[in-house]
């Protein structure tokens, strides 16, 4: 089973990462935040510092794949789904521009991509093949992208539409 990550996002503020071993170490992860049951950590501990965001924020799950163009391969692409969009993304093959842009980046508009067989098929007509996607790993993006969500202070405020 691949590694997951699991990101926080605080709306206008910062992004925050938790990496666990397995789906069963998201679930654990996901509820501990949610119950209010996960330790607060220390301000300057990055990792752990999550664990607040995520009592306040929203979470996005990022999953590690391997991406293959041609003879290029990126063994660190993610795949996931963003809540606060309500669509599944993409993101690859990282390049040396001043904002670290990745070469590949799909599901940045608002319900973009409402599935994940959608991403997996633009990024193939694009010449890209995702490889190393674990079964688990689809299950708990589908369970995730299967939740009704609120629009975000984001959309309500019509900065996304």
């Amino acid at each position: 089973m691949s590694k997951q990550t699991i990101t926080i996002i605080q709306t206008f503020r910062a992004e925050r990462r938790i990496t666990v071993e397995d789906a069963a170490g998201h679930e654990r992860a996901i509820e501990g935040f949610q119950n209010g049951d996960a330790d607060i950590p220390a301000f300057d501990d990055p990792v752990e510092y999550g664990v607040e965001f995520a009592k306040r924020g929203i979470r996005m799950s990022r999953y590690t794949i391997i991406l293959l163009k041609g003879e290029r391969t990126d063994d660190e692409a993610v795949i996931g789904f963003d809540p606060p969009l309500r669509t599944f993304f993409l993101q690859g093959f990282e390049t040396d521009d001043d904002f670290g842009t990745p070469e590949i980046w799909l599901g940045t508009l608002l319900e973009e991509f409402p599935t994940l067989e959608g991403v997996i098929e633009v990024a193939r007509r694009k010449g890209y093949e995702v490889s190393d996607l674990d079964h688990a790993d689809m299950i708990a993006m589908l369970a995730e992208a299967g939740h009704d969500y609120e629009p975000s202070v984001a959309e309500k405020l019509g900065f996304i539409r």
